[in-house]
């Protein structure tokens, strides 16, 4: 049985811009579903109608989703989670990184470990945490 975890981000009221942002950063195809796309948008009033429902960034390597939409929950954002990344090429760790820090927040700078790996922790602009790893083993 093969099984994949996928994070699937909530966000408040700008999944729609972070996950093309995501897109920039790390490629794959991004569908983009908002509540006025479905059959239930007669539920909802007209100012959540352009709200993201469900966003699916994929690619071979992974599997993003997220949403706008909590239900009758109040938005709570929580950073007791990051999200790992894990690459195999030195230039891509870089580029990603510098993407993402630019107008985050560097918690840990992308810094050389042993023999060339990389390591680096990054809050982006929507909060997210996201760990880099590059093992050059």
């Amino acid at each position: 049985m093969a099984t994949r975890i996928s994070p699937y981000l909530t966000f408040n009221g700008n999944c729609k811009q972070a996950m093309q942002f995501y897109k920039e950063c790390f490629g794959g195809n991004l569908t983009v579903e908002t509540i006025g796309d479905t059959p239930f948008a007669i539920e909802f009033p007209d100012g959540m109608h352009d709200q993201v429902m469900h966003a699916m960034l994929t690619s071979r390597e992974f599997t993003i989703m997220a949403t706008d939409f909590m239900g009758s929950q109040d938005f709570v954002h929580s950073s007791d989670i990051s999200i790992a990344l894990l690459f195999d090429d030195q230039r891509e760790v870089i580029r990603c990184f510098t993407k993402l820090a630019a107008e985050g927040k560097v918690i840990y700078a992308l810094n050389d470990q042993l023999d060339e790996d990389l390591f680096g922790v990054v809050q982006d602009q929507f909060d997210i945490i996201w760990m880099f790893h590059y093992n050059v083993h």
